[in-house]
């Protein structure tokens, strides 16, 4: 009976296109299946381990793990670059770094939401569209998810404090971010070279902006929600439509980042009510995609919208 499919098994082996794993296996060895021309591979549920660059460089173009699977190992599907489809199991609370390096085809990346841990550029050039980061992550790290160049939009779980630095560098087809209201800090060249991003709503609790960390991102509408983070460098080099904060907020200058800066509420026009709480009744030169109407104004409660 087999139950170890050993280091180096099948590395190298060409033409090998299928290989039939027994359920009497529970451990695949580092580097088992690199450089093979294996095509589809099965890992049955009995096995609990597999080593790193377990398929490194191969052929894979379907794979699907072990759902009792816990960790994924360093390097697994380095330079896996015709994979197509590939599970990532539910009870799997650990990516290691640089686990699927260079996975261009990999167009569905679904994150379980038990995750505590993604290594440090572990989908760097993965090809996934989209991409929503569970709320048991507290931190993405260095390179995680850079020169991903079809991911279109990313959500971030609640859980996340902090954005690494060139987490997503270079990610050019990147449109939507969506940051949660926990995050606190934005590392240096984060999202540097993302070239296509078109709004920012930096939320209430963020203190802290990397260096270059929106470099060569022109034209994005940007709001603050709250004060103005400290930050090293030039977070922005150059921003077409500026920076909106909010009125109340503090430690705002006319600019910041060498970027001018607007106040957000300044453009929307009240009448006050005989109660003296107001009503919108219009805007003055707002010309922004998205709309953040105030609660208040000054400290009066705004109650009603019309013309």
């Amino acid at each position: 009976t087999v139950a170890t499919i050993g280091a180096g098994a099948f590395k190298l082996s060409d033409p090998l296109n299928r290989v039939v794993i027994p359920p009497s296996v529970v451990r695949i060895g580092a580097e088992a299946f690199a450089s093979s021309s294996i095509t589809s591979l099965i890992v049955p549920d009995t096995v609990t381990d597999i080593g790193a660059g377990a398929f490194m460089y191969s052929s894979v173009t379907n794979l699907v793990l072990p759902a009792g699977m816990k960790s994924i190992g360093y390097r697994l599907c380095f330079g896996c670059q015709q994979l197509l489809s590939m599970n990532i199991p539910a009870g799997v609370t650990n990516i290691e770094e640089e686990a699927f390096v260079s996975t261009y085809n990999l167009r569905e990346v679904v994150l379980p939401p038990g995750l505590l841990r993604i290594g440090a550029r572990a989908f760097s050039a993965a090809g996934m569209a989209s991409l929503v980061i569970p709320d048991t992550i507290a931190e993405i790290p260095e390179s995680a998810f850079e020169y991903c160049q079809t991911l279109g939009e990313v959500t971030f779980g609640a859980g996340v404090t902090n954005i690494g630095a060139g987490a997503f560098y270079g990610d050019r087809a990147l449109e939507v971010v969506r940051f949660n209201t926990n995050l606190v800090s934005i590392a240096a060249n984060a999202f540097n070279d993302c070239q296509n991003i078109r709004e920012l709503f930096f939320p209430a609790s963020l203190t802290y902006l990397g260096a270059d960390a929106f470099y060569n991102v022109q034209y994005p509408w940007v709001l603050f929600l709250g004060n103005a983070p400290a930050y090293d460098g030039r977070p922005f080099n150059s921003l077409s439509y500026g920076i909106y904060k909010r009125t109340g907020t503090t430690g705002w200058s006319d600019t910041f980042s060498n970027v001018s800066v607007t106040d957000y509420d300044s453009k929307f026009l009240f009448e006050t009510n005989a109660d003296g709480t107001l009503t919108l009744v219009g805007l003055n030169g707002l010309y922004t995609p998205f709309l953040q109407i105030p609660s208040q104004e000054l400290g009066r409660r705004i109650t009603g919208i019309g013309p």
